[in-house]
């Protein structure tokens, strides 16, 4: 609880605003965006911001007044060791907690949410047109990468997470469509929707789900020469460079320029002194004006022992 708290609150320092829950539709349809990524759009390294945000962008209302873009936020960090301090700054999650009542669930990257069946069913639905930061879609894939491949695999998984196992049986996770995801339980499970809203980390990029685009190549399953590639990365396994990958980069001291992420920034150098987080051009969060979020162009952890 105290974890998703402290994420709350960073982000409204960040931000200069307050995560509202407003009608997900943005009449205007159009878009601005931070100066340093319409200059890449103008030479055509990246496509328009229209592009690159979903159907139904989150809205972020603001406290005081509409945020200016630029700048760089310093963070504390306890070591080079764990990142997690100002790593949380750029996780994400399903649902959100809402900033002015911690009681309240919001929508976050899943758009809508739903119990049926007494208890025993939770429906999820992403919001259409979500990118990960190297632009590829965000789909319910996604969730089944890491559901199928990753908590059922023996190897990556020999103990199956408890949080998932009600009244004994661990849950099953269906794919209704390519924005809806069904979890399944033996019992009614109430607690679901904290396990998907910041609760203990869960929810979150390794907590609920992996860009399978980025990590199929380092999966037996899809490549059958990820045990060469991993002894080339000095492991002896396929499923030890698989679980470095897909740790994100937020957590700690770890790197992984193609692995992409769903947070407002993105980890792009180590320093002897810190880490370099530089913007998502495709974080799929607006404010009221239609300004693309973040406003800070970096973030940067320094280390202060």
């Amino acid at each position: 609880m105290r974890k998703g708290l402290i994420v709350s609150l960073m982000l409204v320092l960040v931000t200069s605003l307050i995560l509202g829950s407003i009608p997900v539709s943005f009449a205007q349809k159009k878009y601005n965006e931070a100066p340093m990524l319409a200059e890449l759009v103008k030479q055509g390294k990246l496509p328009p911001v229209e592009q690159r945000l979903p159907e139904e962008p989150m809205i972020v209302t603001h406290i005081e007044e509409v945020g200016r873009y630029g700048g760089t936020l310093r963070v504390a960090m306890v070591s080079p060791a764990t990142w997690a301090e100002a790593g949380q700054l750029t996780t994400e999650f399903f649902i959100e907690r809402d900033p002015k009542d911690y009681t309240k669930f919001i929508p976050g990257l899943a758009k809508s949410w739903k119990f049926s069946n007494q208890g025993k069913t939770f429906t999820l639905t992403l919001r259409k047109g979500l990118k990960w930061s190297d632009g590829e879609p965000f789909t319910a894939d996604n969730i089944i990468f890491w559901w199928e491949d990753v908590i059922l695999n023996d190897e990556l998984t020999p103990v199956k997470p408890s949080q998932w196992t009600v009244g004994g049986k661990l849950m099953r996770v269906e794919k209704v469509d390519a924005y809806t995801i069904r979890f399944q339980f033996d019992k009614p499970y109430y607690a679901a929707v904290y396990l998907f809203s910041q609760v203990a980390g869960y929810g979150c990029q390794g907590q609920g789900f992996l860009p399978k685009h980025a990590l199929m190549k380092y999966h037996i399953k899809y490549n059958p020469k990820a045990t060469e590639l991993a002894k080339e990365a000095k492991y002896d396994y396929w499923w030890q460079l698989f679980q470095y990958k897909a740790k994100p980069s937020n957590r700690d001291d770890q790197q992984h320029p193609d692995i992409p992420t769903m947070g407002p920034w993105i980890a792009k150098e180590i320093l002897p002194d810190g880490v370099i987080w530089e913007r998502n051009p495709y974080y799929w969060k607006v404010d009221t004006a239609g300004n693309q979020l973040p406003y800070v162009d970096r973030f940067r952890g320094v280390f202060f022992t």
